[in-house]
């Protein structure tokens, strides 16, 4: 008996649970949001300070060795040197960066899934995981999450966990 594709997709863990969320239909779209969300916020917090921290000063990211560039903190730093980023408020191009780098970073996670699903399940299936995605990606909003993200940092807090059901009626109402 297999235990899914999602185990042997080549991402961390909490991108795994994406996967294995959006190929059980017992989770709803806003489950599955929440922890496409929690995903994303965890890649954000992880990303190295002289990577976080560049952005919000309008600096250039610090090269003292520590830690190689995230994909998402060198993502970060393209957006932040788009010719129409410059000249912006700091307060609406900070929102703007991260909202952007998060949506391209999010796609790039969910592509891979896509693609996993396609070598690992039948087509008509993996199509059909697929339209799934496509419509939570869609109601996923990364302005909000960047807003949110932001605040956070600011105050050099961390966001709170997703939440957790602890029963049945712990779930979405229907």
């Amino acid at each position: 008996m297999s235990d899914g594709p999602h185990r042997s997709l080549p991402l961390s863990p909490r991108w795994r649970t994406v996967s294995a969320r959006l190929e059980n239909d017992a989770f709803s779209e806003t489950e599955i949001i929440e922890q496409i969300r929690h995903a994303l916020t965890q890649d954000f917090e992880e990303l190295p300070e002289t990577q976080r921290r560049p952005l919000l000063l309008q600096a250039e990211p610090t090269g003292n060795g520590t830690a190689p560039p995230m994909r998402l903190g060198i993502i970060l730093i393209e957006q932040r040197e788009r010719p129409e980023n410059k000249g912006m408020p700091s307060g609406a191009i900070h929102r703007r960066v991260v909202a952007a780098a998060l949506k391209i970073f999010g796609e790039e996670q969910l592509r891979s899934v896509k693609e996993h699903w396609y070598r690992e399940l039948p087509s008509a299936e993996a199509r059909r995981l697929e339209t799934r995605m496509q419509g939570t990606w869609g109601k996923c909003d990364c302005a909000v999450l960047a807003a949110e993200l932001l605040s956070y940092v600011s105050r050099g807090s961390s966001p709170p966990p997703p939440r957790k059901q602890k029963g049945l009626h712990d779930g979405p109402q229907r």
